[in-house]
């Protein structure tokens, strides 16, 4: 990024902590440090030519008896909104790949992984 004559450089590793607390935020993903290990891992950054970002985030948990595309469409506009607000770089594609399901309580579901249009107005 070309800034007042200067170069400003944003490494892939403060992308990707970016992306790792956005889904960690989304997920509700607290104390289990084997699960944020796996999803930190799992986050792949690719950079076009026009310095974009493609982002992939592999190997996701999801919860058992909701909508797996939901689910996954609101993970992915949580980390689009939260590395271009943060980084002002532009982002082309998230790319989620759910590998596995977990049980969780209904009650709290919709809750945790709700990220309604009326969140992310407000954000």
């Amino acid at each position: 990024m070309e800034y007042n004559g200067g170069k400003i450089e944003i490494s892939d590793n403060v992308i990707r902590e970016i992306i790792f607390r956005a889904a960690v935020e989304y997920m509700k993903i607290e104390d289990n440090q084997r699960e944020k290990k796996k999803l930190k891992k799992n986050i792949v950054i690719q950079r076009t030519p026009e310095d974009h970002l493609e982002i992939t985030v592999r190997d996701i948990t999801a919860p058992y008896n909701t909508s797996l595309k939901k689910f996954a469409e609101d993970l992915m506009l949580k980390v689009k909104e939260t590395v271009e607000r943060m980084t002002e770089m532009p982002v082309d594609s998230v790319n989620i790949h759910i590998g596995d399901i977990v049980e969780s309580t209904q009650s709290n579901e919709e809750e945790i992984y709700d990220y309604s249009e009326e969140d992310r107005k407000e954000k």
